[in-house]
């Protein structure tokens, strides 16, 4: 498991802010559909811009160049590559076959719209940021404070464009964090009787990166 590499390799007050982080009270507030809608409402702009952060690593270590070049470190280029494939094509929620591909980013969305959230704020923030540029979209009202000054960061580190700093946050500040994140909100989850399986599905999906196995809450 990742957390399982990475825990000789850190210092105690990363060890420290994790800690604290296990234990957010945010996971408690989490009772209610409503609770829940927000939530995600606020975190889908991290979903998005981690796809960002992966892409900005790839074209370090796999860059896409015509007339094409071996990679210098194709063992690094496979590890990114593949991350990059499952985050921008995995198996499409909606689609129990199999057959149906789509990004992580576009089945949170998917597991959004299950439970009533409101996805046209980020939508539309997207497609700001496509057609105005990154820092006028980031002006726009829709964008939640909070999410605003997350996604500041996470592009200050692709704009200096370093590969250690960009493996740095995806492998300490996202890869080891969000799967203990996301066990503890299903380890509380309780939102209502109604079946949510996309929901679920994304939660346990993000819970399981470190392969831990969680089951859904029976009530959500």
């Amino acid at each position: 498991m990742i957390e399982d590499a990475l825990a000789g390799a850190v210092s105690p007050r990363y060890q420290a802010l994790r800690s604290r982080l296990a234990g957010h009270p945010l996971y408690d507030a989490l009772c209610s559909i409503t609770a829940l809608r927000v939530f995600m409402e606020h975190h889908v702009y991290a979903v998005w811009d981690f796809m960002s952060l992966v892409k900005a690593l790839q074209a370090q270590v796999a860059p896409s160049s015509i007339p094409w070049v071996p990679p210098d470190n194709p063992r690094l280029a496979h590890l990114v590559n593949q991350l990059v494939l499952e985050e921008e094509s995995d198996h499409a929620l909606a689609d129990p076959s199999g057959h149906a591909f789509a990004s992580h980013f576009e089945s949170y969305c998917l597991a959004m719209s299950e439970i009533g959230a409101d996805i046209l704020p980020v939508t539309h923030f997207i497609h700001q940021s496509h057609s105005v540029g990154l820092v006028s979209a980031m002006q726009t009202t829709c964008v939640p404070e909070p999410a605003k000054r997350f996604m500041s960061f996470t592009f200050k580190i692709i704009r200096h464009g370093q590969p250690h700093q960009l493996a740095a946050v995806l492998a300490y500040g996202r890869e080891s964090l969000v799967p203990q994140m996301f066990q503890s909100i299903l380890a509380g989850l309780q939102v209502g009787s109604k079946p949510r399986p996309c929901c679920i599905a994304i939660f346990i999906g993000m819970s399981s990166w470190t392969g831990m196995n969680m089951a859904p809450s029976p009530c959500v």
